[in-house]
C-alpha cells in the first residue's frame, strides 16, 4: 500500500457546487431516500436475493419509524426491473408503492428535500455529507472481508450497519459516523466558502505535493 505521509487529502474541484456548505439541524427525520445497493458481483457469498431483501426490511423499517420515503434511487431501471410488475416504476411492498426514481446525474436535484438517505458505500455518501443530509450505510456482510478492492478503513469513520437491527439503531441515534468524524474526513472542504477559495486551496496541494516530491 501507499505510506500515510504521501496520502493528500484536498479539495477536489467537483465539489464546488456544494458551495456555501449548507448545515442542517433537525430532530426528527422525516422524508428518506433509498439507494439500491450495487452488487458486489466479484464476491462469491453475493447474489441477487439480498436486493429484494434489503428494499422490503429497510421500506419496513423507515415505516414504522413513521419515517416517509420519497422513493428508491437507482442508476438504471434494468438494475431492478425483475423486482417490479407489470414494468412499472414502483416497488410494490405490503400494498405500499414506492417510486422508483432513475438516472446518472439527478443526485442532486432529488435529495433536496430529503433529510435521510440509506444506501451502499459511494460518492454519494459524500455528496450528501456536503448537503447536511445524514447518509446511513448498510452492507448485508463486511464486504472488505471477502473482496480485495474494498478497503477496511471505511469502518473506523462510518457506522457500517451489517443488519437491520443496526441500521434501525443508527438511524435512532442520528449517528452515520463514528464519534468525532465527519463528512470532512473524506474530503477537505472544511472552512471553504466559495468557488475561488476551493480552486486556491486545490491548486496549493497540487503545488506542495508536486514541490515535496
Amino acid at each position: 500500500g501507499v505510506s500515510k505521509k504521501n496520502i493528500v487529502i484536498t479539495s477536489f474541484p467537483y465539489f464546488e457546487k456544494f458551495l456555501p456548505l449548507v448545515k442542517k439541524n433537525r430532530n426528527k427525520y422525516t422524508n428518506a431516500l433509498i439507494l439500491v445497493p450495487d452488487i458486489m458481483n466479484i464476491s462469491m457469498i453475493e447474489n441477487i436475493d439480498h436486493k429484494i431483501i434489503y428494499l422490503c426490511n429497510v421500506i419496513k423499517m423507515l415505516v414504522d419509524l413513521k419515517i416517509s420515503i420519497k422513493g428508491i434511487k437507482t442508476r438504471s431501471i434494468f438494475e431492478v426491473r425483475k423486482l417490479l410488475k407489470n414494468n412499472e416504476k414502483f416497488f410494490i411492498y405490503n400494498k405500499q408503492k414506492v417510486p422508483v426514481i432513475e438516472g446518472y446525474n439527478n443526485f442532486d436535484d432529488i435529495t433536496n428535500d430529503v433529510d435521510l438517505i440509506i444506501g451502499p458505500q459511494s460518492t454519494a455518501l459524500i455528496e450528501s455529507g456536503l448537503k447536511g443530509i445524514d447518509y446511513f450505510v448498510y452492507e448485508h456482510i463486511d464486504f472488505s472481508k471477502h473482496c480485495p478492492s474494498i478497503i477496511s478503513s471505511a469502518y473506523s469513520l462510518l457506522n457500517i450497519a451489517n443488519s437491520f437491527k443496526q441500521l434501525e439503531i443508527n438511524i435512532l441515534n442520528k449517528s452515520p459516523f463514528k464519534e468525532n468524524y465527519s463528512v470532512f474526513d473524506f474530503i477537505d472542504l472544511y472552512n471553504l466558502n466559495s468557488k475561488s477559495e476551493l480552486y486556491k486551496k486545490f491548486e496549493e496541494n497540487i503545488y506542495n505535493t508536486i514541490r515535496n516530491f
